[in-house]
């Protein structure tokens, strides 16, 4: 694609230009689309493109697809368009109030995982975790370790404390966390991890 850069005081985009001429003079409005802008602000703000490489990616409770990268979080559609508003800082979206103090997400989370049958949402970073039963509030008590709710999930059973993935499958409902090349297997209904 060929790009045309302007740079003024009061106006910042990068337009993209067709990449291929009409082969007709009349009509010339169908070979001549629309030209898409982007501002330079929410081109460098968009670093979930720069490596391809993201923190953790998850549905929530709205529906929507998640991206987490270092501190800010890209929200999408089931046709991957990201919402105009977004991104967002992550300890901006994501807060809670414990009666004394505002409650927070870090940065560079390990993953998030979606539990839709039970509409929670449970965010991972190292051997802590932090829960949501509503859409952008986090519930009061945590942050907590993640071997006290998730039973087996510790050193005794190989877990080093830093999560790679976790997800549902939908063959079985279970949850699945993975750390490098070991995972483990949880029931909720039992409330631990299968032997």
């Amino acid at each position: 694609n060929l790009f045309r850069f302007e740079n003024s005081v009061t106006k910042k985009s990068l337009v993209e230009l067709p990449t291929r001429l009409p082969y007709k003079l009349t009509n010339h409005h169908k070979y001549y689309p629309r030209p898409k802008v982007f501002t330079i602000e929410s081109m460098q703000s968009n670093a979930l493109c720069s490596d391809g490489k993201f923190d953790a990616i998850s549905l929530l409770n709205d529906g929507f697809m998640y991206i987490f990268k270092d501190a800010y979080v890209y929200k999408f559609d089931s046709n991957f368009n990201m919402d105009p508003t977004f991104p967002r800082l992550i300890k901006n979206l994501f807060t809670g109030w414990d009666g004394s103090s505002v409650i927070t997400l870090p940065l560079n989370l390990d993953t998030v995982l979606y539990v839709s049958d039970r509409k929670l949402t449970y965010f991972f970073k190292d051997d802590l975790y932090w829960r949501s039963s509503k859409l952008y509030e986090l519930d009061v008590g945590y942050p907590r370790r993640i071997s006290d709710y998730f039973r087996g999930l510790d050193g005794e059973h190989g877990f080093s404390g830093k999560l790679d993935a976790s997800f549902v499958w939908s063959g079985n409902n279970r949850v699945y966390f993975v750390e490098g090349n070991k995972y483990w297997r949880y029931d909720f209904d039992y409330g631990a991890i299968e032997a």
